[in-house]
């Protein structure tokens, strides 16, 4: 029999003083079984970087183009496409011609997605927001993940602090430049 996802929930006070949104944020997120925890914990951080009215998480991450997240309008106008992971450059040119705005964010080196993205035209690369998660925050959160995960998330002039079980971890938020 095949083992199933397991659902972690998300419980974080987040300050994003970037983008001046301050909150608290309540989610849970499906671990598939072929997912690191380190991939969870970025689409977990990713979710609270993210918040925004409308914001949605994807229905399974297997879905072809389907995002990790997203804010699709009233109208039914797809605003937001957020992803997680190194995606296709056949992904990002779909998602750019379908969306107004995209945004990935990279778990691992960003300069994979870089090299992906120079192998093909994609529509709009310009306009992609392509940000580099820290190895210095992401690794140690994993290495204590738990079914319920606390956070709490800072994110000023580009740097993260998260503080999770009493424990504080920083890095950069580097934004990568694509086209």
């Amino acid at each position: 029999m095949a083992q199933g996802s397991v659902v972690h929930r998300v419980r974080a006070e987040v300050a994003d003083v970037d983008r001046g949104f301050y909150g608290d944020v309540d989610v849970r997120l499906a671990r598939h079984p072929s997912e690191t925890a380190r991939n969870l914990v970025a689409r977990a951080l990713v979710y609270c970087l993210e918040q925004r009215e409308g914001l949605e998480v994807a229905g399974a991450l297997c879905d072809g183009d389907e995002p990790a997240f997203s804010v699709v309008g009233p109208d039914g106008t797809r605003l937001r496409y957020v992803d997680v992971g190194l995606p296709s450059a056949d992904r990002l040119h779909r998602a750019t011609k379908a969306w107004t705005e995209v945004a990935v964010y990279c778990p691992k080196d960003a300069a994979a997605l870089r090299a992906e993205l120079g192998r093909r035209a994609v529509h709009r690369v310009e306009t992609i927001e392509a940000y580099a998660m820290p190895a210095s925050v992401l690794d140690p959160l994993a290495e204590s993940l738990e079914r319920t995960l606390t956070l709490q998330v800072v994110r000023t002039d580009g740097q993260l602090l998260v503080t999770s079980a009493g424990r504080t971890v920083s890095g950069e938020l580097e934004r990568i430049t694509l086209g």
